[in-house]
């Protein structure tokens, strides 16, 4: 993290593993170095300096690409000494151990050509299209694939069912469309590769997903992912909820824990999306994933862990923050929801653990709070937000209450002040400002705060959520009340004052305003001789 995009060439294979080593930690190891590779060349793509293309083709053998393998890719060869050295130790040899390296290559191509469009390197990242291909990738590998694919090509993720299922090859969905019925001929299709490759591709999307719309709490999407959770919750533990067109019976043909992991991750996928939000529905979901936790006992740590990461994701910052998109921000996410999740707290022979708390440096404020002009306190308020047009949108303006959650700012164009109560006032955003700091003073975006002034006669909606007490229902009842009032009694005189500071806070919450006003009303104001039988008349006047 420390030489984001550098592109510092110290990085190299690792040949051999020592003796003190931990052999089973070997894939953590590579994760790791994918994550290093991929962060030092985040989002350059060929724009990367170096050998780009021959890194490239090295990556893909590691992936267990088909492409013949070229000799000038053998770094490392062990001299004599090495070799007699080498006793008591674990050698690799000149073949490449797919099952070690593709995850952490995977990764590196993800972020190297993130958001880049790169049709090529998409191509060549391709999920198995046969049947015979099934058996030779593994079903997390091709997960992986989806997800590194879809970050590659960045503008084609759609928040859509179609757009899932557009990610399925056309052999898994025959192969698991019948999956309810009674096969015809079990022996000639291997149904579990189907549904294996089915389960994890589809998984892979809705992560995907997650990735594309972080922080965008997006309804449509928020509603497709939670179909997908009740599908899978419904898949290990059959109940009423209706699964609708998806493929039926899963359980038989996957092992539990891959069902479980899956769900968790769909489920963390859709608090990605809603983070900051506090979305009811999906924390009923996580406090029912919860309590099946302690009551079941079926579920591993890392699914335990998931929950209580998808909790703080949902309410991440007191709901003053959430997820951005920008290309370091991917990449933190996508390295702490790497897919595989760990069956103990101290396992990290796939994935570092530590590495879950970087969720942090893809956290940004964009919550915008009111304030009244006059009395410096917050303030509901009625907001017009417009956002940019996009490839897959045109210009939209939505409606939100402050305080609220302003949209990204590479897509945020004005915010404008709106309602009855309000004097309006618009803020346009300039594309070209620096990224969003709450902490800075004296700018609307950068501080998360908008002064609003409040019209003559309008009650805040603290003091009046349905809109009734109007200067004519409120002020006007006020002022005929006061006029039958006698000043000869002195218990009045608290009464009075507190009469006159609710008249004057109806028309203005100016503090010099209404000192004036008590000053003027005040019945032991005897410096100017006000008579007595004119105070009734100067509070009818203010």
């Amino acid at each position: 993290m420390l030489i984001l995009l550098s592109w510092n060439r110290w990085f190299r294979v690792r040949p051999k593993l020592s003796g003190g080593d931990n052999v089973l930690e070997r894939e953590g190891y590579a994760v790791a170095a994918g994550f290093s590779l991929g962060l030092v060349s985040l989002g350059r793509g060929e724009d990367a300096p170096g050998s780009v293309d021959a890194l490239v083709d090295r990556l893909f053998q590691y992936i267990g690409s088909k492409e013949p393998q070229n000799e000038r890719f053998h770094f490392f060869v062990p001299s004599i000494d090495e070799l007699n050295q080498s006793a008591g130790q674990i050698m690799d040899g000149t073949a490449i151990n797919v099952d070690v390296t593709a995850p952490g290559a995977t990764i590196a191509i993800a972020l190297m050509f993130l958001k880049t469009e790169s049709k090529l390197v998409h191509s060549r990242l391709s999920v198995p299209q046969t049947h015979f291909d099934l058996h030779y990738v593994r079903p997390d590998f091709i997960m992986l694939r989806v997800i590194a694919r879809n970050l590659i090509m960045w503008s084609r993720v759609h928040a859509s069912e179609e757009w899932i299922q557009s990610q399925i090859p056309e052999v898994i969905q025959n192969g698991v469309k019948g999956l309810g019925d009674t096969m015809s001929d079990p022996d000639e299709i291997n149904v579990d590769a189907f549904v294996q490759a089915y389960v994890h591709i589809v998984v892979g999307a809705c992560i995907s997903l997650g990735l594309r719309y972080a922080g965008s709490r997006d309804g449509n999407l928020q509603e497709l992912l939670y179909r997908y959770a009740l599908y899978f919750l419904n898949e290990i533990k059959p109940g009423s909820v209706s699964s609708g067109a998806f493929p039926k019976g899963l359980s038989r043909y996957i092992d539990r824990g891959s069902l479980e992991t899956c769900l968790h991750l769909i489920v963390l996928s859709l608090c990605v999306v809603m983070a900051g939000s506090g979305h009811l529905q999906t924390f009923k979901l996580l406090k029912y994933l919860r309590g099946r936790n302690s009551a079941d006992g079926h579920l591993s740590f890392g699914n335990q862990m998931a929950v209580s990461l998808a909790i703080g994701f949902l309410f991440i910052g007191g709901g003053m923050q959430t997820f951005s998109t920008s290309k370091s921000s991917i990449a933190a996410l996508l390295i702490t929801l790497y897919p595989r999740l760990p069956t103990g707290p101290n396992d990290n022979r796939c994935h570092l653990q530590a590495f879950r708390h970087l969720y942090v440096l893809a956290t940004e404020a964009r919550c915008v709070q009111t304030v009244d002009v006059d009395s410096g306190l917050p303030v509901y308020c009625p907001l017009e937000v417009t956002v940019r047009e996009t490839e897959q949108y045109a210009e939209t303006s939505f409606y939100e209450v402050a305080p609220c959650i302003l949209p990204e700012r590479a897509v945020f164009k004005a915010v404008r002040v709106c309602g009855p109560r309000y004097w309006s006032q618009v803020i346009n955003h300039i594309p070209e400002e620096k990224p969003w700091s709450s902490g800075e003073k004296g700018d609307v975006l950068r501080s998360g705060i908008l002064y609003v002034k409040r019209k003559v006669g309008a009650c805040s909606y603290v003091d009046d959520p349905a809109g009734c007490q109007s200067l004519l229902s409120r002020a006007m009842h006020k002022v005929f009340g006061l006029t039958r009032l006698r000043a000869s009694a002195a218990s009045r005189n608290c009464q009075d004052g507190d009469l006159v500071d609710q008249l004057i806070s109806t028309f203005s919450s100016n503090p010099s305003l209404i000192s004036f006003a008590q000053l003027c009303c005040d019945p032991n104001w005897n410096s100017r001789q006000v008579p007595v039988h004119s105070l009734p008349i100067l509070k009818s006047i203010l």
